[in-house]
């Protein structure tokens, strides 16, 4: 299951512009504004590539329409500088699994290396 969501994913972020936005404000309940907004805070955190950012938007989508209780009519209602702060929690959890990832990674590459 977890590789179909990844292949999945894969073909997303390589739709043309028009049809990822609109994957967007179908499958994460937002519209242009917000999709606008959250492309230009990855952007703005160094992910300049957009395919990477595609992926960050994807994710950050999945985690949101996980939580029922932040919609309103169908749409996700962040609230007054709601949108900002999701991302920056969003953001910081994110990369703080990614680099448990890579201290992992490292120590399972010293530990083999010393058997």
């Amino acid at each position: 299951m977890e590789n179909h969501q990844c292949s999945k994913t894969e073909e997303l972020i390589h739709l043309p512009d028009l049809l990822f936005v609109r994957y967007c404000e179908t499958a994460g309940s937002i519209n242009r504004g917000v999709y606008n907004t959250i492309d230009h805070y990855f952007y703005q955190c160094g992910r300049t590539s957009i395919m990477e950012r595609r992926r960050m938007i994807i994710l950050f989508l999945d985690d949101l329409t996980e939580e029922h209780s932040i919609r309103s009519k169908g749409k996700i209602n962040f609230g007054k500088q709601g949108l900002i702060s999701r991302l920056e929690t969003f953001n910081q959890i994110f990369t703080q699994e990614l680099s448990g990832c890579r201290v992992i990674q490292s120590k399972e590459v010293s530990d083999h290396a010393s058997s």
